[in-house]
């Protein structure tokens, strides 16, 4: 009896440290939370806004003042750089009469080179007068190049150049050029810095052979 008593308080004490025994669930700890997404404007550098200086409107100068200072006295025979290495010599003047109406051209000889690197272009050149704002008319013989100087070559040919008006009133106008009149040489490029200008004086017995009534009908 004593045997059986012991038996059940053995399988009693059994069962129940089975039962306790149970696993028991431990709480992980949670995941750190991701990092907050950075916006793209947010992350961009703050761009810091630069005030510009500009000139009073009563400091500014009238640009045909500011290009005539810049302008350069030259004279013939005497080589004249202009842009991206291409330069200029007017090597002579002439006066040529044309048709029967009695109209007279400049004529300017010339020798354009181009020692730069790259391909250039071929200056401007006009007859300006003596208070005058715009130029004459021209017109170059086929021995120039249209437009366009090559890398390393040169040229030689002529400008005929018309006084300003000399076509206003074709064929009864009085052309007039007060002196002293120049030839205006300006460059068409704008590379190293802009284009550079240059006036190279008319000999005043051409000028006056220029200034002559034409003979009109």
């Amino acid at each position: 009896m004593k045997r059986l008593t012991l038996l059940v308080l053995s399988a009693f004490l059994l069962g129940s440290s089975c039962s306790s025994s149970e696993p028991t669930s431990t709480a992980l700890p949670s995941p750190t939370s991701a990092p907050e997404a950075v916006s793209s404007t947010s992350a961009a550098a703050t761009t810091s806004t630069t005030s510009t200086t500009l000139t009073p409107a009563e400091e500014l100068q009238p640009l045909d003042e500011v290009l005539a200072d810049q302008r350069i006295d030259a004279s013939v025979g005497e080589p004249l750089d202009l842009s991206g290495g291409v330069s200029i010599t007017v090597t002579d003047f002439d006066v040529e009469e044309s048709g029967s109406d009695g109209a007279h051209y400049l004529r300017a000889f010339v020798r354009i080179e181009n020692r730069g690197d790259e391909d250039g272009t071929r200056p401007e050149i006009l007859i300006y007068c003596e208070g005058a704002d715009e130029g004459g008319g021209y017109f170059s013989d086929p021995d120039l190049p249209e437009f366009t100087i090559p890398q390393g070559t040169f040229d030689e040919g002529s400008y005929f150049l018309s006084l300003p008006g000399e076509w206003d009133d074709y064929p009864h106008g009085t052309p007039h050029c007060d002196s002293p009149a120049v030839i205006r040489i300006t460059s068409t490029s704008w590379s190293s810095g802009g284009p550079a200008e240059y006036e190279v004086q008319i000999p005043e017995d051409l000028l006056a052979v220029l200034n002559a009534p034409r003979i009109a009908n």
